[in-house]
This record gives C-alpha cells, sequence and structure tokens, in this order.
C-alpha cells in the first residue's frame, strides 16, 4: 500500500472493514483520515483507532468537513 503523506482519506460508512482500512492508511501516512457513519458506537470506535474526524453526517454534511481539511 502506497500512501502519500500529503494525501487525505475519506472512508465512507464505518463497517469492521472501514475501521481497519482507516488504521492502515494511517499508519501508512495519510494526512487525514475521515470517517462517516451514523451509529455513534463506531464513531467513537473510529476515534479511538486515531481517524482525524469521525462524523455522523446527518448532523455535519461531508462537503462542509472537508473543505478545512485541505487548508491544512
Amino acid at each position: 500500500l502506497k500512501v502519500r503523506r500529503a494525501s487525505a482519506t475519506v472512508s465512507a460508512e464505518m463497517p469492521l472493514a472501514a475501521a481497519m482500512a482507516a488504521a492502515v492508511v494511517r499508519h501508512a501516512g495519510a494526512r487525514h483520515v475521515v470517517i462517516t457513519d451514523l451509529n455513534p458506537y463506531r464513531l467513537e470506535m473510529a476515534r479511538r483507532l486515531g481517524v482525524t474526524l469521525a462524523v455522523d453526517t446527518r448532523e455535519s454534511p461531508l462537503p462542509e468537513v472537508q473543505r478545512p481539511l485541505f487548508r491544512m
């Protein structure tokens, strides 16, 4: 897996496979890892795994969340 340090990764919906993918791309050097889900338990699990942001898209639309990340 080749991930550029400046890249941003978005994985939508947070089943176990997405959680594992988030951990892998973070370890591989992705600058931002954003997970979306509607389940508070899975969002908290994503935060514990070290994602940049764990977002409930009912509360925060994804484009609104992504915009500040690309300015960093």
